[in-house]
């Protein structure tokens, strides 16, 4: 009976354990990176970044809301303004880390970065 317990309890911390917190920019960022060199950016930068862009739409409401709700400005005003400003901040830290953790295929890197 212990031993089912055990058992039970590190299931359950083995599935709490793998739950991510959909504000993590860093995390977001590092899937869509892989995402990206999966896909073939930055030659095939156009095709990665559709699938890419959908993975990150499906899977985060705050690129979701940023990315569809807030361009549109009827929807934009009835989004009450700390959600519209978590999302604008999640999406400037999601380019900050992408920036970093892989420029070239997002085809964003600074002038001073780039391999001569």
């Amino acid at each position: 009976m212990k031993l089912i317990k055990a058992l039970i309890g590190l299931i359950i911390i083995f599935f709490c354990s793998c739950h991510h917190d959909e504000f993590d920019a860093r995390y977001a960022a590092k899937n869509y990176c892989e995402c990206m060199k999966k896909n073939g950016a930055p030659e095939e930068y156009a095709y990665a970044r559709k699938i890419c862009d959908a993975e990150l739409l499906k899977d985060n409401q705050y690129f979701r809301l940023f990315e569809i709700d807030m361009v549109d400005n009827k929807k934009y005003y009835k989004i009450p303004r700390s959600l519209r400003d978590s999302a604008q901040k999640f999406n400037l830290e999601l380019l900050r880390e992408t920036k970093k953790e892989c420029c070239y295929q997002i085809l964003y890197c600074d002038r001073d970065t780039v391999k001569k």
